[in-house]
């Protein structure tokens, strides 16, 4: 008798508009291609550790993307969502998307998560179709590539200070 009360509380609930605060676990493989975001990664000198994180910093920023998090001790770098046009299908799409940069020992990474707004769905959503699986993936290793010196450039002299918080990437050395 117990377990029918609580089918007819929870069939009840559903019935009365109460739905949209239910939150179901989807299962496995169901989350539209998150499970995909895994990043670009490179290997690294260990001792060019502040050199990769100055390079990550400038290129994160030169990008367009506003940094909100960043700690040059634990080589971490955040930002804020952009939008912007993307790849998506065979054309383009507007999407919003975020970067986050973890330097570790001697392995960076960098990760772009991309959403693309579905006019039918009217909705943010994660796209899944090949076209924009391989620009994502192309837009992690360009960004990689730039901050762990596999592309040509100058490195960044300037100091970089991350607002808000204090992350300084500087030469001294770390405690």
């Amino acid at each position: 008798m117990h377990a029918r009360s609580i089918v007819i509380a929870v069939a009840a609930t559903l019935a009365s508009g109460c739905a949209s605060s239910v939150h179901v676990a989807p299962r496995p493989g169901a989350l539209g291609g998150l499970e995909r975001i895994r990043g670009a990664r490179a290997n690294f000198d260990p001792a060019a550790f502040d050199e990769v994180f100055r390079k990550a910093l400038h290129t994160i920023r030169t990008q367009g993307f506003t940094v909100t998090a960043c700690d040059a001790e634990l080589g971490v770098i955040g930002t804020s969502r952009v939008e912007t046009d993307a790849p998506c299908g065979g054309t383009t799409c507007l999407a919003r998307e975020t970067a986050a940069v973890k330097l570790g020992y001697r392995r960076a990474r960098v990760t772009v998560i991309r959403e693309v707004w579905d006019s039918t769905l009217r909705a943010w959503r994660v796209p899944d179709d090949p076209v924009s699986v391989a620009a994502i993936l192309r837009t992690e290793r360009a960004l990689l590539a730039a901050a762990s010196g596999d592309h040509p450039g100058p490195t960044p002299n300037v100091s970089c200070v991350c607002t808000p918080g204090s992350c300084v990437a500087s030469s001294e050395p770390r405690d």
